[in-house]
């Protein structure tokens, strides 16, 4: 009966991508009606509620794809399947934005590009620990393979003395063969490497990386002068209701991709993104005294970057606020774990993006006064931010 009913759940899959709701309702129903021992069990609810959530979103019965992509939500997160719950929010934001509840379709989209970083990051450790594991087994084969050749010279040695010249060769062979085995082992084992090496830079920066690898764990630490850079799209929301779901994260994928070239030409780095928004710091793990002016033409440049492709199509203007001061950074977790920055100085900075505007660069009084000689900067005055009253802000035009 499960092999049965595992058909009809393949046959119910298989007509959803063929664009057939009607067929993968009758079939996942075919499923519930033989499923009698299993039909009450999160897993099947979840894969259930999850096609016919796809099925109703087909037909244009957008409240049942909502009532549907919820319940399978539910059952994805007891049974912990994050991919499941991935494809659920996206339903959801497709089927909020088709009835025009525009706040919901936020909301939801912005859970589904929290969880696809978050699945990337996922799938990033299981390649690293694939990567490992594939350099452990090529180990244990080139020894093997060693001793299969040495057991077979042993062997031959017991035939006949007078075969000695013949068998003098072949160890020579024999040698050569295995020196070349290792040495071919040698250059898998280090590419391997590499590719371990490059995931690991691409998730923490590389003093941090090296730390990790060296002693197996990283401290906290506390550093006392760096500069912090925020960026946020505006008017995210209204573009977002213009675009498909593809077009959207391609067109985001593409802006981060340059944001993160610029970042690292300028020594800055980038700690993660939220939703629309993109957060770097410059001045650790290793110190920097030009931190807050490096951080500064940063965000010249990426704003720079952003008027080049709007002209070309871009979709998303931007605004970046920068802070600078002490903070605290870090690996928080022990599964997908994150470096990260904490302290009032990241919250401050926060701040500044959220009192920028459209094209426009805004930095406190603090930063200010660490770069006033370097670019040129439109005082402010002082602006009142949440939670941190009176702040003095500056826009900076352009370097001197």
């Amino acid at each position: 009966k499960i092999y049965l009913v595992q058909s009809y759940t393949e046959f119910a899959k298989m007509f959803i991508k063929q664009n057939q709701p009607d067929s993968a309702l009758a079939m996942i129903n075919k499923s519930l009606a033989i499923n009698s021992d299993l039909k009450d069990t999160a897993p099947f609810l979840a894969l259930k509620s999850s096609i016919e959530a796809e099925a109703y979103l087909q037909q244009k019965k957008f409240d049942m794809a909502m009532n549907a992509a919820a319940e399978c939500r539910k059952y994805s997160r007891e049974e912990s399947n994050p991919r499941m719950m991935f494809d659920a929010y996206l339903i959801s934001y497709k089927a909020a934005a088709a009835v025009g509840n525009y706040e919901d379709a936020y909301y939801f989209q912005s859970k589904y590009l929290e969880m696809k970083d978050s699945i990337f990051s996922s799938e990033n450790a299981e390649k690293l620990t694939q990567i490992e594991n594939n350099y452990k087994m090529k180990q244990k084969e080139v020894e093997l393979d060693a001793l299969r050749e040495t057991k077979r010279l042993s062997t031959n040695l017991n035939y006949s003395f007078s075969i000695g010249i013949l068998l003098l060769l072949l160890v020579t062979a024999l040698l050569y063969n295995i020196s070349v085995i290792r040495q071919r082992a040698n250059n898998l084992i280090s590419i391997e490497k590499e590719r371990s090496e490059s995931l690991l830079l691409n998730m923490l920066p590389s003093e941090v990386a090296e730390e990790l690898k060296r002693t197996g764990h990283t401290e906290a630490k506390q550093y006392e002068n760096v500069s912090v850079l925020f960026t946020d799209f505006v008017g995210f929301t209204l573009i977002s209701e213009k675009l498909s779901p593809t077009e959207l994260v391609a067109e985001i994928h593409y802006c981060f991709t340059a944001f993160d070239n610029i970042i690292a030409k300028n020594g800055l780095e980038k700690i993660k993104t939220i939703g629309d928004a993109y957060l770097a710091v410059c001045g650790l793990p290793v110190e920097d005294p030009l931190h807050a002016k490096k951080t500064v033409q940063a965000a010249l440049e990426i704003m720079d970057f952003i008027n080049k492709r709007e002209v070309e199509g871009g979709k998303f203007k931007v605004r970046i606020g920068i802070n600078s001061g002490p903070v605290v950074a870090g690996i928080v977790g022990v599964k997908k774990f994150a470096y990260d920055i904490w302290g009032d100085t990241v919250n401050t900075a926060a701040r500044m993006e959220q009192h920028s505007v459209n094209g426009k660069i805004n930095i406190s009084g603090t930063t200010y006064e660490l770069v006033k000689n370097d670019f040129i900067c439109t005082p402010r005055g002082k602006v009142e931010a949440k939670h941190k009253g009176e702040v003095e802000m500056y826009f900076v035009e352009r370097a001197v």
